[in-house]
């Protein structure tokens, strides 16, 4: 039997009533990328498994028999970066693929999903898809990410580690900033025509990894790891592509993963 697995993009301030219907599915113009059904299978059934865990062992174990069916590139993870809260439970009520977007490899697609919670809490996972002749694995851990508007650009992964000390620090600076919805001290390290959509679901950031660029000849993209706990006790690793640019002697983030845009 198929297993029906989820993953999601949880962001943008968005709640919806339990029980609300999810977005149709993503429409791609004549320039939009090429549908893979089976991709976006695979980012919706993770992310129904990701986000749903008992308080049972019997369940989380079971959960993570379920994750194992989810290879990541960078090794398989049963935990995929996340520790579950203790004494809780969470469950995803549907999802949805509410956006399909390129990256920075030809053979990552990069999938937003939107998922709604027993709560009635609408979240956007991005879900960065892998495609091997062996298969479909995740090519990073997935993110946050705000609410998409419409079809955009979305990427991911990682090249050499950055060295410089200022684009270093205003990453750590700017990142627990924007995983927190601290949209007034984020607004420092944007440019000015930056148009982000900020996390709905609440959410507590730890360590920033150091960013690396995502390619050996990149000066303008980032790629940076982070680690944050919702309200529930639940802590994740979340991967996010970081554009950036630079004015004044100084760094500023044009774009967080997926960047939404306004109508």
């Amino acid at each position: 039997m198929l297993l029906s697995l989820v993953v999601l993009a949880l962001a943008g301030a968005r709640v919806v009533i339990f029980g609300a219907e999810a977005p149709p599915p993503v429409q791609t113009g004549p320039s939009g990328p090429v549908l893979d059904a089976a991709a976006q299978n695979f980012a919706a059934d993770f992310t129904r498994t990701y986000l749903t865990y008992g308080r049972t062992i019997e369940s989380r174990e079971a959960r993570e028999q379920q994750l194992s069916y989810f290879p990541l590139a960078t090794g398989t993870k049963a935990d995929y970066g996340m520790t579950l809260p203790e004494e809780k439970a969470q469950t995803v009520v549907d999802v949805a693929v509410a956006q399909v977007g390129p990256t920075s490899r030809p053979d990552v697609t990069n999938y937003t999903v939107q998922a709604i919670l027993d709560t009635g809490t609408s979240l956007y996972l991005s879900v960065p898809v892998l495609r091997t002749d062996d298969g479909l694995a995740l090519a990073a851990f997935p993110s946050f990410i705000g609410a998409p508007a419409s079809a955009s650009e979305v990427s991911d992964l990682r090249g050499g580690s950055v060295r410089d000390e200022t684009l270093r620090t205003m990453i750590a600076r700017a990142m627990p900033n924007y995983l927190e919805g601290n949209a007034e001290d984020l607004e420092a390290d944007l440019t000015r025509d930056a148009n982000i959509g900020l996390p709905s679901l609440e959410l507590t950031a730890g360590r920033v990894e150091t960013p690396r660029w995502i390619a050996p000849d990149a000066d303008s993209t980032v790629s940076v790891t982070t680690q944050a706990t919702d309200a529930r006790g639940a802590t994740y690793s979340l991967t996010y592509e970081v554009d950036l640019a630079r004015a004044n002697g100084r760094w500023y983030i044009r774009a967080i993963q997926a960047l939404p845009t306004t109508s």
